[in-house]
């Protein structure tokens, strides 16, 4: 079920891909054969409809930093530790497993 201020992306075998708001798609009776959404092709078929309800639309953007949450789980000593070793200079135990690392594709 969806409510008019989300919208639906379709997506089709072709790899056409239609966002439209739900407001903008016309409401069709029971009888009625549907509304299209998407013209599609010959050939072509809808591989996927996904949701986008109104609060994923209106949901602040994650910057990537750690959450109370992640600090929590993770510890957050763990977290003021490597900031403040951060302004020393690397060990050469540090620089060799870098080394080790690349050499063997590890990153």
């Amino acid at each position: 079920m969806v409510e008019p201020s989300d919208q639906i992306t379709v997506m089709t075998a072709n790899g056409i891909v239609l966002r439209t708001p739900v407001s903008g798609i016309r409401v069709a009776g029971r009888m009625t054969r549907g509304v299209r959404v998407v013209n599609l092709l010959d050939g072509d078929s809808v591989a996927a409809v996904a949701v986008m309800t109104h609060d994923d639309l209106n949901r602040g953007v994650d910057d990537g930093g750690e959450t109370d949450a992640d600090l929590a789980v993770n510890g957050g000593d763990a977290l003021n530790e490597q900031d403040s070793q951060s302004d020393a200079a690397p060990s050469e135990e540090d620089l060799a497993a870098a080394g080790e690392a690349r050499s063997s594709g590890i990153e």
